[in-house]
């Protein structure tokens, strides 16, 4: 059971960053203890820059705000996970982990981009109906983009590797940009028990998460991590990251490190929520097996090698009906 001093631990990272001895070992050292426990953390002093954040999020905003007509040019008919705009009522989340799970849609809309494009099967730029939509997005992205390569730095630290070990892994990284909308929602009897975003575990590698949940503090919290039989809450403060390892990071580590199941459940409800996910996943055609160090011979392995895309593939495509986006 958890207790009154389990808390999802803040890491500040602006020691590892400067390379200050000794308190750079510090920030390896709670990394290494947090992802053991917990699967999540938060970071500070990570670098990203507050004026990239809030034009982004102010852009999102307008697009969300957008006649649905509007955001449909955008939506590419193929589910969630392929880019793009999704509207609410396509994506269930906890098919992920439960193909035969029954239940509702999610209450949540999202754009997806994938490695900097923004896909579209219309004419239409996303910048003609939110301007400068794309420096935005692409300002984000490159400057998040490199706060993921510090995480894979400080990861392979705390797993006793060399700082380089995932250097040439991380070149060839894929990375998505997910803007999650939460419309201000009423419960009513065709949406009874649905969730915000149901029951799930992350796939890939680590997730970069950015919310604006710290505008309702003291009004109650909104996402909630499993940990020893009962949910934690996870608030950011404003200037903060929340990082979460996917189900290939579990793999890699041979269970060392926990991918750890989340939801974001109906807290006020009569306000609305946008979240910037940013997800990290290894190249198609890396083979996942357990690294280095974590374990002394094969029959200690936790899970048999997988192929990152496959695995991809297979979580995405339960999320949703549309399984034939992957033909």
């Amino acid at each position: 059971m958890a207790t009154a001093t389990d808390n999802i631990p803040t890491i500040d990272l602006t020691h590892f960053i400067a390379d200050t001895p000794g308190l750079k070992d510090e920030a390896v050292k709670q990394w290494d203890l947090a992802f053991r426990k917990y699967g999540f953390c938060i970071i500070t002093g990570h670098g990203l820059d507050g004026e990239i954040i809030n034009s982004l999020y102010k852009k999102s905003l307008a697009f969300f705000k957008l006649p649905e007509a509007d955001k449909m040019k955008f939506y590419l008919g193929k589910g969630y996970g392929v880019g793009g705009y999704v509207p609410r009522g396509v994506e269930m989340v906890s098919k992920s982990v439960d193909k035969g799970a029954e239940g509702q849609a999610d209450l949540v809309e999202n754009i997806c981009f994938t490695m900097n494009t923004i896909p579209t099967h219309t004419d239409v730029c996303l910048d003609e109906v939110v301007p400068e939509f794309t420096e935005s997005m692409n300002s984000y992205f490159s400057s998040i983009r490199q706060v993921a390569q510090l995480v894979m730095k400080l990861s392979a630290l705390a797993l006793n590797l060399d700082s380089n070990y995932f250097t040439e892994i991380s070149e060839k990284m894929q990375y998505f940009l997910r803007l999650a909308y939460y419309p201000q929602t009423e419960i009513t009897v065709s949406t009874e028990g649905a969730l915000r975003y149901g029951a799930h575990t992350d796939y890939g590698g680590f997730t970069l998460l950015k919310t604006d949940d710290y505008k309702r503090l003291g009004k109650g919290h909104s996402l909630e991590v499993a940990y020893n039989d009962t949910w934690l809450p996870v608030v950011s403060p404003e200037n903060g990251l929340i990082l979460n390892a996917g189900d290939l990071i579990e793999r890699w580590t041979n269970g060392v490190w926990k991918s750890a199941t989340h939801r974001v459940v109906n807290t006020n409800l009569d306000n609305e929520r946008l979240s910037m996910i940013f997800f990290t996943s290894p190249d198609n055609d890396l083979i996942i097996d357990a690294l280095p160090g974590t374990y002394r011979d094969n029959t200690e392995k936790l899970y048999e090698p997988i192929n990152a895309g496959q695995h991809l593939k297979d979580k995405l495509s339960r999320t949703t009906e549309a399984v034939k986006q992957w033909d």
